[in-house]
């Protein structure tokens, strides 16, 4: 009977928090008292319920109850809340210890599709070298997995940042950074100001030579389809991500040409040099 009870207040109060507009002491309050309390019940659509109640809250309430809630809840719990964290939000105290936690909940859950792309979402979304050394090698890995990310999340609005670029450039696996690259590289986002160069580089010193040529083709096929889909136009694109605006959307048609048009010159090179070297 006080099982029904609660659930009943759950119910209620999640029902409310849903029409609540923007963060709130009493919200915040609700959210940190009620996620542990489903979390400690193994009720996932009790979780699920309260996450879509509070899907659009600002940064503030997860920073408020985020460092407690790491410690108090289940790998599952911390995996599920993790991409509505701002990781990048200097305020949220102890951030390192939080991305190491949040690192040893993702390597204890079973995966999924959910999961993974909740994991790949954080992955992209943490930045600064500090976090970013913090999370192991095997969590990377799940890139390779080619998981889709949602037109609008944290991850991609990060993800091509200078320092994500060179964090998973030095972890020197080949494959985790064309998979990096296949997901970053997409129609809803555009390379970041200043990183051409650092892109330019990497297609060189990392996607050079005749054994990398798969490797190549595969981005040169990819940015195809991107550059196939940015030419159906702005409108075609805001049905699913109403927020882009036209400069970007000019943009990123502009900055993959380039990209790509490096990858054929650093293909064609080493066609070049192969032709030059053969044997008559």
């Amino acid at each position: 009977m006080v099982s029904v009870q609660l659930d009943e207040v759950f119910r209620l109060i999640t029902q409310k928090l849903e029409t609540t507009v923007g963060p709130c002491v009493s919200m915040t309050k609700a959210v940190s008292a009620l996620l542990p309390y489903a979390d400690r019940q193994e009720r996932r659509a009790m979780l699920d319920a309260l996450l879509d109640a509070v899907r659009t809250s600002d940064w503030l309430i997860w920073s408020c109850i985020v460092p407690a809630l790491f410690s108090e809840t289940s790998p599952l719990t911390i995996v599920l809340v993790s991409p509505y964290v701002d990781w990048d939000e200097p305020l949220l105290a102890d951030r390192g210890r939080l991305v190491s936690l949040w690192a040893t909940a993702a390597s204890a859950v079973p995966y999924t599709e959910e999961i993974g792309r909740n994991v790949v979402d954080v992955l992209l979304h943490v930045s600064g070298t500090s976090l970013l050394s913090r999370i192991p090698i095997g969590i990377w890995a799940w890139l390779g997995k080619q998981l889709s990310l949602p037109p609008t999340c944290r991850g991609r609005t990060m993800g091509g940042g200078e320092d994500v670029i060179r964090h998973v450039r030095a972890l020197g696996d080949i494959k985790i950074l064309k998979s990096y690259l296949l997901l970053v590289w997409s129609e809803w986002d555009t390379p970041w100001l200043g990183t051409f160069p650092e892109i330019c580089a990497m297609i060189v010193q990392d996607f050079g030579g005749e054994e990398m040529r798969g490797h190549r083709q595969d981005l040169i096929k990819h940015l195809d389809r991107v550059l196939e889909q940015l030419d159906r136009g702005l409108r075609y694109l805001q049905k699913q991500k109403p927020r882009l605006r036209s400069y970007f959307f000019q943009q990123a048609k502009e900055e993959y040409r380039k990209i790509r048009e490096v990858l054929l010159e650093v293909d064609r090179g080493v066609l070049g040099i192969q032709t030059r070297t053969s044997p008559d």
